[in-house]
C-alpha cells in the first residue's frame, strides 16, 4: 500500500469529501459565509471557485498524463479560467510552485483547458 492520498481507497475518501462538501454548501446561508480554509478569510463562493477550479485542472493533469484530449468542456474551462485570472496574482506563484508555477505560454489556438492549465503554471 502506498502512504498519503494513494493510500486505502481513494476514490471512497473523494467521494465522502465531495458529499461533505455539497452538505455544507447546502445549509441555509452557506454561501454568505466568510470561510478560512487555513490561509486567511474568504467568501465562500471564492473558496467553492478555488475547490471546482482545482478539481478541473486535476482532471486536465490526469488527460495530458495519460495521453487523452485536453480540450475539456471549453465553456467550463473558459469560466474557469476567468475566475482564476481575477483572483491568482503573481503574489501566488513562484519557480518552486509553492502554490501556483509561473504563468506559462499556451500556444496559439490553444483550448480554454490549455490556457487554465497554462495560467496556473503547467507546461501546454
Amino acid at each position: 500500500t502506498g502512504e498519503g492520498a494513494s493510500a486505502g481507497d481513494f476514490k471512497a475518501s473523494f467521494a465522502q469529501a465531495g458529499q461533505a462538501l455539497l452538505g455544507s454548501l447546502s445549509v441555509e446561508g452557506a454561501l454568505e459565509r466568510t470561510v478560512n480554509p487555513g490561509f486567511g478569510d474568504m467568501p465562500a463562493p471564492a473558496l467553492v471557485s478555488m475547490a471546482v477550479t482545482d478539481t478541473f485542472t486535476h482532471a486536465w493533469d490526469i488527460a495530458k498524463a495519460t495521453g487523452q484530449s485536453t480540450d475539456l468542456d471549453p465553456e467550463f474551462a473558459a469560466q474557469c479560467l476567468q475566475g482564476a485570472k481575477a483572483g491568482i496574482s503573481d503574489a501566488f506563484r513562484s519557480e518552486e510552485g509553492s502554490i501556483f508555477g509561473l504563468e506559462q505560454n499556451a500556444p496559439a489556438g490553444a483550448s480554454a483547458a490549455d490556457q487554465l492549465a497554462a495560467f496556473l503554471g503547467r507546461s501546454v
